[in-house]
């Protein structure tokens, strides 16, 4: 959810730098704010409730153990 989210933001950001006052711009930015961001922001709370060697093992996990241990 995070990664999607991060990549949604992106494309965002560049579109409201590069082309601020376009339709697809407002379009997109509506779109964003009414179907992702609440969620997105839920996810983003819950990960940042969550203990670091939590984290630290879910990298692990995610990277099949090549993140390496830590104390």
């Amino acid at each position: 959810m995070l990664v999607d989210a991060r990549r949604r933001t992106m494309r965002l950001a560049v579109a409201l730098v590069m082309e601020p006052c376009t339709a697809g711009t407002l379009a997109a930015l509506r779109t964003y704010v009414s179907q992702y961001a609440e969620v997105a922001h839920a996810a983003f709370g819950a990960l940042q409730r969550q203990p670091e060697p939590a984290l630290f093992q879910r990298i692990d996990e995610l990277s099949g153990g090549t993140a390496g241990s830590r104390s």
